[in-house]
């Protein structure tokens, strides 16, 4: 791992730290450490351009007892006190599911510029202990003790770069595009035109990381995944990325969660765990849930025998979703999908002009299906609708699912497969085969340089076919650039950054942040 968060801290750059600790009684030792203590403090409340969106509100859950470890006893409970006394930060008490608060900066301080400060050596040393103990604690934890090094290394190992120049023609006509579409508008569009700025902004700034070496990586507790740069990088600048100075390209697993989901429809997933694949190894606590709450699942009645994915299910359901779960991914899911629908129920596909979209509005909608627990969102979605005609048992499967096990998602089952599959068996399988293979993830693709495309699908298709005992759909993709910029990208990319409403800024603008717009603004020549 990256030692960067171990070494510096973030503070809010219109922040006076003199006067915070004006008021508090104590020696110059007891402020500094006091001191420290609120960098780091605020470090964990501050977004980046690696922050991961959440619906959260801003508030972030930071663990007391990791807080004292670090800050030191009693301290965390004084600068809760300090910060809220001077309007810095609120805090929303306990939530269900969790035993520790969460916190989040106030305005003014949540989009102004952060200045980086370096942690004190004591809380540099508190941070790499913890780190060390976290991670002989998740070594017990990991599928057959496999770390994560491999992953890490490749950004060692390789030189990525990104054509700055190239690049930044292509950002300027966009934003240019951009702004002129925000302008034309009559509807009012809440801060849109901070999004807009942001998002140019952010794209540069992630860029000037990438070039400059200052990677940020990191393996997410919840869902296995690993992020870094590259997964922060908007998808519209991959096309400037090189890898020791050549040429890149990509293998996708195509539609990688309906995949995912349909290798898991199976009695061995949940049973069997001297399998590979099963849930013990890969989720133990939802197959703790599982074996506790199998006899008080609600579908658990007369007339449904099978158990799969910890919801019971009739003879007739079970064939339904064994119709799901042995189609062909090798073909087109999401073309699958649009068929069948225009087969089954033609006057519902004619009724909504989203699907004259056709597979590309299936794939962008799939995952309201799956990962979208909100019972309105779900039942005015007409992708939702459509898989209903088409697999009713499919989203019979998630919606029990998510009334069963109100606390865990789908969302981090699937994707806990996905790095299983990709960062554990595939990236490791390339190592052995070839080391000099350079291979960069991005959750369910692989970055690599265009010679060895075929290569790297090869080893992806064999592996991933091995352990799931179902061929993957894989799409090779060779990445070129341009600078120009269509209307369809300006369409798409608009509809990514425009704001509707008030309570839409409310839920995005722990992202929008002012350093970037300082640097979108300066890209653009906007005073």
């Amino acid at each position: 791992m990256d030692d960067y968060f171990y070494k510096y801290g973030r503070v809010p750059s219109n922040l006076n730290m003199v006067e915070l600790l004006e008021g508090v009684d104590g020696n110059k030792t007891k402020k500094q450490y006091l001191k420290d203590g609120i960098v780091y403090f605020l470090s964990k409340l501050s977004k980046d351009n690696y922050s991961q969106f959440k619906k959260d509100e801003g508030f972030v859950i930071l663990n007391e007892e990791i807080l004292s470890n670090v800050i030191g006893k009693d301290r965390p409970s004084i600068i809760v006190k300090i910060l809220i006394s001077n309007d810095v930060v609120e805090v929303k008490n306990y939530r269900n599911g969790h035993q520790s608060r969460s916190y989040r900066l106030k305005e003014p301080y949540i989009t102004t510029i952060f200045n980086e400060v370096e942690f004190s050596e004591r809380i540099k040393n508190k941070l790499w202990e913890y780190h060390l103990k976290r991670e002989e604690m998740d070594s017990g934890t990991q599928i057959n003790n496999i770390s994560y090094t491999h992953v890490f290394n490749q950004f060692k190992k390789n030189r990525i770069q990104i054509d700055i120049s190239n690049m930044n023609i292509f950002l300027k006509n966009l934003g240019i595009q951009l702004i002129n579409k925000h302008q034309h508008l009559k509807k009012e569009q809440y801060h849109t035109y901070s999004s807009i700025l942001n998002y140019i902004g952010k794209s540069i700034e992630i860029a000037k990381d990438i070039n400059e070496d200052k990677f940020r990586m990191s393996i997410a507790n919840s869902n296995k995944r690993f992020h870094s740069n590259l997964t922060s990088l908007p998808k519209i600048i991959r096309p400037f990325l090189t890898i020791n100075g050549d040429s890149i390209g990509e293998v996708d697993l195509n539609a990688s969660q309906p995949y995912i989901l349909s290798t898991i429809l199976n009695d061995n997933f949940i049973l069997n765990d001297s399998n590979y694949l099963n849930l013990k190894n890969i989720y133990p606590e939802l197959y703790t849930d599982f074996i506790n709450l199998k006899t008080a699942v609600p579908s658990n009645k007369k007339g449904n025998p099978n158990y799969m994915l910890g919801i019971y299910f009739s003879d007739k359901e079970l064939q339904g979703l064994k119709e799901f779960s042995e189609f062909d991914f090798s073909k087109d899911f999401y073309q699958h999908i649009t068929n069948k629908g225009w087969e089954t129920n033609p006057e519902y596909m004619s009724s909504k002009k989203k699907f004259r979209d056709g597979r590309d509005y299936i794939k962008k909608h799939i995952m309201t299906l799956l990962f979208d627990k909100n019972k309105t969102h779900r039942n005015n979605d007409s992708v939702v609708k459509l898989v209903k005609l088409v697999y009713p048992e499919l989203n019979e499967l998630v919606e029990r699912f998510y009334v069963t096990y109100s606390q865990r998602d789908i969302s981090v089952l699937l994707q806990r497969v996905e790095s299983f599959l990709m960062l554990q068996n595939v990236c490791l399988k390339i190592e052995k085969i070839n080391q000099s293979i350079p291979y960069f993830t991005i959750h369910d693709s692989i970055i690599t340089n265009t010679n060895y495309l075929e290569t790297v699908k090869t080893i992806v298709q064999e592996t991933i076919n091995n352990i799931t005992v179902k061929t993957p759909g894989l799409k090779i993709k060779v990445i070129t650039h341009s600078t120009e910029v269509t209307n369809k990208l300006v369409n798409e990319i608009w509809n990514k950054v425009k704001i509707t409403s008030p309570g839409h800024y409310d839920k995005m603008k722990w992202y929008i942040l002012q350093k970037n717009i300082d640097t979108g603004k300066e890209l653009l020549g906007i005073q």
